[in-house]
């Protein structure tokens, strides 16, 4: 039988700690809300991504806080006059948290980003993995650039933050990377810095119509340079699925998890031949 992808409808700060056990991922791919504070919607779907301070993003910021202490106290101090990005970060920083239980100890997380908020993903990478863990960066020409003869600017690249879980994923990718040296945990190598030029056009057979979607092409690079062939990649964040199409097509297993439902749908409808069953990482069969 073949393995196809896993998917959990749900938020998988609250679904990893029950479906995926911990240290099993070797990849965690992450694009999540980026504080846009506006509502994403498609031909296939939509999604939220509005934040304002409540009972629910206080109880975030408190679970983050028993997961790391003293986190509440930083982000009260930094975002506390700013009630949308201290609920957002208090979000993040759970999420943050839950990815980090599943990796292995070569494992790595890749995080996708924006100006809106890479401020705040850096700084919960660095309170969730440590500073010291920070492998690098590597940056996508998301669109075409600008044109040069208005007086405006548009954003024409995202962010993907990479943090090893130890320095053993240090070790176990030293062939990928070729930036400056560095050393975690006591193990010597070299930062990640690449470039990334896939588009996803506007007439591609890709495209699915759900909001924010990102090219096969591009998750594919990542996977490669994160992964080999039977590793687990898991994306907490899933969308319409992409970074687990590419998983399978590279002999990954993988996992998706998202609270939109729309999302899910579409994430299913990319795979044509489905299993009628599938073990999860805890042995249990999901229909």
């Amino acid at each position: 039988m073949t393995v196809r992808p896993i998917l959990h409808h749900g938020n998988a700060a609250d679904v990893l700690p029950l479906r995926v056990s911990a240290r099993s991922v070797d990849m965690v791919y992450l694009d999540p809300p980026f504080l846009t504070q506006r509502a994403w919607s498609g031909p296939a779907g939509s999604f939220s991504d509005t934040w304002s301070w409540g009972e629910a993003a206080q109880q975030d910021l408190e679970a983050f806080d028993q997961s790391r202490r003293g986190s509440s106290d930083v982000l009260r101090s930094l975002f506390g006059s700013q009630p949308p990005a201290l609920a957002f970060a208090a979000a993040m920083g759970r999420l943050i948290g839950a990815c980090h239980r599943t990796l292995r100890p070569t494992g790595t997380l890749w995080l996708h980003c924006d100006d809106h908020a890479a401020h705040i993903f850096r700084l919960l990478c660095d309170i969730v993995f440590g500073p010291a863990r920070f492998w690098g960066t590597a940056i996508w020409h998301r669109s075409a650039g600008a044109n040069h003869t208005t007086r405006s600017f548009v954003r024409v690249h995202d962010t993907i933050l990479v943090y090893l879980r130890t320095g053993a994923a240090l070790h176990r990718l030293r062939e990928k990377a070729g930036g400056t040296p560095m050393t975690c945990d006591g193990v010597d190598g070299r930062r990640l810095d690449v470039f990334f030029d896939d588009r996803l056009g506007r007439s591609s057979t890709e495209r699915t119509g759900y909001p924010t979607q990102k090219p096969v092409a591009l998750l594919s690079r990542m996977i490669a340079i994160a992964s080999m062939p039977g590793d687990t990649v898991l994306d907490a964040c899933c969308g319409s699925g992409t970074t687990l199409l590419a998983a399978d097509n590279m002999g990954r297993k993988a996992i998706g998890v998202d609270r939109s439902a729309d999302a899910i749908r579409v994430a299913r409808s990319r795979f044509s031949t489905p299993s009628t069953f599938q073990p999860d990482l805890f042995g249990e069969v999901m229909a």
